[in-house]
């Protein structure tokens, strides 16, 4: 059935580089989990505030298309792409806008199929310059150890290369998430892991609030994280990596070894 609930996701995020130089990192944060029909419906509005300035807020034009398209109609666009049945339920996990700003390095959209089957996962990445893609993971196209491969098309740190390919595992069950992202170079070298784990919550105002004096501006915090390890990186003599050229394809699939 999917999770048809709102909820507060009370998270840890961890990166590990292994080359060429190690580096790691943990930090706390929270995320919501909202399902897509309750954006929709603009029924979340009585917990969050939807499109509007806030303390906590939730702003459509922050994922998708970003030009005011509803977040359904970019969903199936992607999936009408690759020719697979559009979600009948979605559960998006992403990070709010805490007092009108936010940065996501990537949002999750869970999607369940007319059998109530967990059926595809997109991730939606951002880079620090304003740019967006997507990789949908169809849970079908497993490789041969039951996770699932796709190329990496899409330039987030200027240190590494846009190259290699992307390995992801997800777990999900009703009280919480576990999310690991492992990045191979060209030559199949594991080069960077990372994860989000997290346990729900009710989202409502307590648990908001909660959650906003436990780990206080989330969202700048992320952002501070961000350009910190950068310069940590340029310490330690890490090759700096001049942005390309966007792709033109702002969404892939992931591929069946």
């Amino acid at each position: 059935m999917g999770i048809n609930t709102p909820k507060l996701i009370n998270c840890e995020v961890m990166h590990q580089r292994l080359s060429p130089r190690k580096n790691a990192f943990k930090y706390d944060v929270y995320y919501l989990g909202i399902p897509l029909s309750q954006i929709e419906s603009n029924a979340i509005g009585e917990t969050l505030n939807l499109n509007r300035f806030g303390l906590h807020s939730f702003y459509e034009k922050d994922h998708g298309y970003r030009d005011g398209t509803s977040l359904k109609a970019w969903l199936y666009d992607m999936f009408d792409t690759y020719k697979f049945e559009k979600p009948k339920e979605v559960f998006l996990i992403s990070m709010p806008r805490i007092l009108g700003y936010v940065f996501n390095p990537v949002s999750f959209w869970f999607c369940w199929n007319s059998k109530d089957e967990l059926y595809a996962v997109v991730s939606e990445v951002n880079n620090t310059f304003g740019e967006t893609h997507s990789y949908l993971t169809y849970l079908d196209d497993k490789d041969t150890n039951g996770d699932y491969v796709a190329k990496k098309v899409f330039h987030v740190s200027p240190f590494l290369e846009r190259e290699g390919y992307y390995d992801f595992q997800f777990s999900l069950s009703d009280d919480s998430i576990k999310i690991h992202i492992n990045l191979f170079d060209s030559n199949k070298e594991k080069i960077l892991l990372t994860s989000l784990s997290g346990k729900f919550d009710d989202l409502n105002s307590m648990s908001l609030k909660r959650a906003f004096f436990r780990v206080p501006f989330a969202t700048m915090k992320s952002i501070f994280l961000i350009h910190f390890q950068a310069v940590k990186l340029l310490l330690k003599k890490i090759k700096f990596i001049s942005k390309p050229k966007q792709l033109d394809d702002r969404f892939t699939k992931n591929e069946k070894a």
